[in-house]
């Protein structure tokens, strides 16, 4: 399982996320002046897909009136239909938290997956929760680290992390310790919190050439 403290609220983390490291979601402000709204409308309805996300957002964020709810849900399906990402991003989140739409984790771990798909890092991450989890997919330990994966490759911390100890605590093979310690470095070099204990953890277990092969690995990652 992953650590307690990347488990824990989940979702909550990652819609409050910094979207620039990971690919801008382009979530509209809460507000924005009537014509303006008027305008986003009316790019909605002839069928912009970034419009229908924008103003799906605008409602579900905006106002918090369950009619507004429902219509901004409404607008995020078609959006995602048309395979935006960030709308297939909120459109999961929505299922995920039972906003504006009955809670359904089987349809956010779909809507997730399908983002995923298409490069979405905190939908790959969210995804690899589920699985490690359980929760709305049958639990598997092999597509939770696959797709913890694709989103620690995508720049989220929180991932880099979660793999990190994930290959820590369960390795198959001597190189999975030093993707281990990679992992562990970058989530340390971007900042995800107190990794400092689970480094000091994994470095008792790693030969001076493991240790060295990790870092230039993590150097090579940030260089890329």
């Amino acid at each position: 399982m992953m650590p307690a403290q990347i488990a824990a609220s989940i979702l909550l983390v990652l819609v409050l996320l910094p979207q620039g490291a990971v690919g801008a979601d382009e979530r509209a402000p809460r507000t924005l002046p009537p014509s303006e709204t008027i305008s986003l409308r009316q790019a909605a309805e002839a069928g912009d897909a970034s419009a229908q996300h924008k103003f799906g957002m605008q409602l579900v964020e905006g106002f918090g009136r369950e009619d507004d709810l429902l219509e901004g849900v409404g607008w995020l399906k078609r959006s995602a239909a048309q395979q935006f990402g960030p709308a297939m991003y909120d459109l999961a989140v929505a299922y995920y938290q039972g906003t504006g739409a009955d809670r359904n984790y089987a349809e956010a771990a779909r809507w997730f997956e399908a983002a995923a798909r298409i490069g979405h890092g905190p939908a790959a991450f969210n995804l690899g929760a589920m699985y490690d989890d359980g929760l709305g997919v049958v639990r598997d330990r092999d597509k939770a680290a696959h797709w913890m994966a694709q989103a620690a490759q995508a720049g989220v911390p929180e991932a880099m992390h979660t793999l990190g100890s994930m290959l820590s605590e369960e390795p198959r093979q001597d190189d999975d310790l030093v993707e281990a310690l990679k992992w562990l470095l970058l989530a340390e070099a971007l900042d995800d919190g107190d990794i400092e204990r689970d480094l000091l953890a994994l470095y008792g277990r790693l030969s001076q050439a493991m240790r060295q092969e990790g870092g230039r690995r993590a150097r090579q990652w940030l260089r890329r």
